[in-house]
């Protein structure tokens, strides 16, 4: 399901009545103050990390630091000095110029301790740079802005400048002013390893001051809290490891134990981790509470002096979330801690009645969650339980939104999608596209454009709503809250950051739904994924267009489980990002190969002491997360840019060819060839698998393979480089049946009651089952024995003719083979005429005189006339007196032996067969 939500020009008192959070109007970008700059991850990238601008006396020792990762290079790199004079245009100024030389690879560089960096220091002249207010650098390579700070004041730069023209400056936060005290000669402005800017009273020029430092062994606790504490009423305590240096020692297993020094005064009542709960019982103390913390086998002790008072009766105060709270979004009205009733008893949220004086403008529930409504003022009221009350305005105000936005580019290189679209509710707003799972109370993934037009001055709503699209869409029974995270233990962790959206209150709202949020441990959110977030804006700020998709990793579907084991939003074990960047106002239409994209991909634990807050620590691969979720991301990609950009190693492509694809007959050889498979990346070293119906039958490039019977064959080809990747193609063979070949086979001539005997053979390429029949000529066909290609034909014909002996062989898949042969059966007349014509060619051959001869033949013609007569004892008499005759002969030396035995045998099966 898919709401999109889209820009509104309507006018301001229909937007009220609307109370709609999806619809604006246009709005000036309104300026506000900027916090000190933060660098996202100072041990990666480019930077400046040190300014000497102003002192005490005549300046002097002025001077820029810049930090760089050992082996970059800095030839063409330069300093851009701004005069901000008029802030809203801002122009450069080159006089003096620099005493160590403009290009920063020709200034000698200093390696840093760590040996992972170094840094190269620009001197200028007395007042080489401006002392403000609103003046500053840029850090240029060529034409691009890698970073433009300024200090007292941020700035504009004026769009005739021909570096950064339009852009606005970071402010850093911190100034010199020429204080004797503050800014003596030889102080410096700092950066610091978390991105921070300090004022000292020393330089640090070529020291490398932004390197982080290395933490010591644990040396010992220092306890934190407030000092009192109202009698009934709790307050929290934390333990903190540290070294000599009074540095943060991070030890997930250390072990810490609580205890008072007076019970009846202040108890521990909890423990967590580093903290304790202790409550107030009695007025009194102070009490001492101790805390001692194990490290590494090392056990340190701090206390801390905790005095229990009186809680003022009747004293109840209210604190708002967010104010205006912006027309459609919602925020909570917390009851303070110390509130208490006439009596001195606590007060909190869930012990009070809430009401509103207008609900149509801000309603209230009964947690002190509030939703803006309509355009105006209302006032939230609390009554505690012996009518003792307190009270906040809540203002409202119109969302408005910024008509200039770059807008539907947010799923620029495809939508995400995996193989259950059951769970991908799609809400797709201007600022971003969510894919929203229900069953998990949070996003699949969030994607979203980041443009330099999404930027501005806005604050943070911190308006944290229940996204009403899922009731639109059907889905409101997973609507959730911001009273759904607290007390949750993880931080509401924006996927799209707030500041990604701070041109207009309207679009800064709209990351404020928590559809767009998953749990994250406050050491992530406010630790790595803060910093990659920074780097991004800060790399949009310099002319880039960056195309972020974020996620979170649910090992076995569950995670870490569910906030507050609620079982409504689940915890993901780790978050992700995939970052598409590219020059500024490009996209997809613009890649043509992998040098026009820069893919980063990151996947960091959700814990709550990140190893390291450098976000390059957690890089991965878009293959990895893609495993990790079971989503396709970049798909709208070219696949051999695509896959580069995911993996690095792109799978080679398997092609099948050669004649054996369109298929044959059983028995028959075909070939199958590999050859015009292909790998986009050059070099690797291709493998091959042939497989047909699952069976591995080859691993050369080429297949000769023989298929032993009928059927339809799948051949599979798997083609594997030598870096693990692989691809399969298919291809349905279909082999045809062939028929069985029955060979020819004997007939022959035989007699009346004589029994005809032939063997023969037939053959078939496949591997098949046959069965046989036969039919001699005179009954039907009867079954055949068969051999392995072999059969054997018997029959005893009682009736004189011409007989077709057919042979048929038939397979298991209906092919059919035939074979005929003839036999001659002679009736004893025909016998006898056969047996004259073989006295006859006795007699042609010289064997017999034509006297002998036809004394034979007489007797033989006698013969046939008493067989015509049906007299056939005459018959056999005659042929005896024939057979007498023929042994005369023999007797007589006219004839041969074996002459003489054949006309007597062939005599004696005449009589057989009469």
């Amino acid at each position: 399901m898919t709401l999109s939500v889209r820009r509104s020009l309507a006018a301001v008192a229909l937007l009220a009545a609307a109370c709609s959070p999806d619809a604006g109007r246009v709005l000036a970008p309104r300026l506000t103050p900027q916090g000190p700059a933060r660098d996202a991850g100072t041990a990666g990238g480019v930077h400046i990390s040190e300014i000497h601008y102003d002192n005490a006396s005549t300046d002097a020792g002025e001077a820029v630091e810049v930090s760089f990762p050992i082996g970059t290079s800095l030839s063409g790199w330069k300093i851009v000095r701004f005069n901000g004079s008029n802030a809203a245009a801002a122009v450069t100024y080159t006089s003096p110029i620099a005493t160590t030389g403009e290009d920063l690879g020709a200034i000698g560089a200093t390696t840093c301790a760590d040996g992972a960096r170094a840094v190269v220091v620009v001197r200028y002249a007395q007042d080489g740079l401006q002392n403000g207010p609103n003046d500053g650098l840029a850090l240029v390579n060529g034409s691009q802005v890698v970073e433009l700070l300024s200090y007292e004041g941020p700035f504009t730069v004026s769009t005739g400048s021909t570096v950064a023209a339009g852009m606005t400056s970071t402010d850093i936060g911190v100034s010199q002013t020429g204080s004797s005290t503050l800014d003596p000669i030889g102080a410096s402005l700092q950066r610091q390893p978390d991105g921070t800017w300090k004022r000292t009273q020393q330089n640090t020029f070529g020291a490398c001051n932004d390197t982080p430092i290395a933490v010591g062994p644990y040396d010992h606790v220092a306890v934190g809290g407030a000092a009192t504490v109202n009698a009934n009423f709790t307050t929290t305590l934390t333990a903190t490891l540290q070294d000599a240096a009074n540095q943060t020692v991070t030890d997930p297993a250390a072990t810490y134990t609580w205890q008072s020094s007076d019970e009846t005064v202040a108890q521990v009542i909890s423990t967590s981790g580093n903290t304790a709960v202790v409550k107030g019982l009695k007025v009194g103390g102070p009490v001492t509470i101790t805390v001692d913390a194990t490290s590494g086998g090392t056990t340190k002790t701090a206390t801390a002096q905790l005095t229990v008072t009186q809680a003022p009766g009747g004293s109840i105060s209210l604190s708002l979330g967010t104010s205006p709270l912006v027309i459609g979004y919602q925020t909570q009205v917390f009851v303070n801690s110390g509130s208490a009733d006439k009596s001195g008893n606590p007060v909190f949220a869930s012990n009070v009645t809430w009401s509103s004086s207008d609900p149509a403008i801000v309603s209230v529930d009964q947690r002190g969650l509030v939703t803006a409504a309509g355009n105006g003022t209302a006032t939230i009221t609390v009554t505690a339980g012996d009518g003792s009350t307190a009270s906040i305005a809540v203002p409202t105000e119109v969302p408005l939104y910024n008509a200039s936005a770059r807008v539907g580019h947010n799923t620029e290189f495809g939508t995400p999608t995996d193989a259950d679209a059951s769970n991908d509710v799609i809400i797709a707003r201007e600022q971003y596209t969510i894919s929203y799972n229900p069953q998990r109370g949070g996003p699949n993934w969030v994607s979203w454009d980041l443009s330099a037009s999404h930027l501005g001055t806005r604050n943070r709503c911190n308006c944290y709503s229940a996204d009403t699209a899922l009731v639109r869409l059907g889905y409101g029974q997973y609507m959730y809250n911001t009273l759904d995270y607290t007390n949750g233990g993880y931080d509401r962790g924006h996927m799209e950051p707030s500041a990604d959206q701070t041109a207009t209150d309207g679009e800064n709202a709209r990351t404020f739904f928590l559809t767009n949020f998953l749990p994250q441990q406050h050491g992530l959110n406010a630790g790595p994924w803060e910093n990659l977030e920074n780097a991004l804006r800060d790399s949009v700020k310099a002319g880039r267009e960056a195309y972020v998709i974020a996620g979170g990793v649910f090992t076995n579907g569950v995670g870490l489980g569910t906030l507050k084991n609620e079982g409504k939003i689940a915890i993901p074990d780790s978050t992700w990002k995939i970052v598409v960047l590219m020059p500024a106002n490009t996209g997809l239409a613009n890649v043509s190969s992998t040098t026009d994209v820069n893919v980063i991909a990151v996947n960091m634990p959700n814990v709550s002491s990140p190893p390291t807050g450098d976000w390059t620590a957690y890089k991965t691969t878009v293959a990895k997360i893609q495993k990790s979720t079971g989503y396709d991301f970049l798909a709208a990609l070219p696949d051999a840019i695509e896959c580069k950009v995911e993996a690095s190693n792109c799978a080679p492509t398997a092609r099948i060819t050669g004649a054996g694809v369109d298929g044959g007959s059983e028995g028959q050889t075909l070939a199958f060839d590999a050859t015009t498979s292909s790998d986009p990346d050059a070099g690797d070293v291709l493998s091959y698998e042939w497989r047909v119906n699952g069976q591995v039958v080859g691993i050369q490039p080429t297949l000769s393979r023989a298929f032993a019977d009928n059927g339809t064959y799948e051949v599979r080809l798997t083609v594997s480089d030598d870096k693990g990747a692989a691809s399969v193609a298919t291809r349905s063979v279909t082999i045809t049946n062939v028929a069985p070949t029955v060979n020819a086979f004997a007939g022959a001539t035989i007699l009346r009651g004589e029994t005809y005997q032939a063997s023969g053979t037939f053959s078939d390429p496949g591997a098949d089952t046959f069965t046989g029949t036969v039919s001699y000529g005179d009954a039907p066909a009867t079954s055949l024995a068969l051999g392995a290609g072999t059969f054997a034909l018997s029959h005893t014909y009682t009736t004189a003719g011409v007989r077709t002996v057919t042979v048929t062989v038939t397979d298991d898949d209906g092919g059919v083979g035939t074979r005929s042969a003839q036999v001659t059966v002679l009736s004893a007349q025909q016998g006898t005429q056969a047996l004259a014509g073989v006295v006859s060619d006795l007699q042609a051959a010289g064997k017999l005189s034509a006297g002998e001869a036809d004394a034979l033949r007489a007797t033989l013609d006698a013969t046939v006339k008493s067989l015509l007569r049906e007299n056939a004892t005459p018959a056999e008499n005659q042929l005896q007196a024939f057979m007498n005759q023929v042994d005369a002969l023999l007797q007589a030396g006219r004839l041969s032996s074996a002459d003489a035995g054949a006309l007597t045998a062939y005599a004696k099966r005449i009589v057989a067969s009469m």
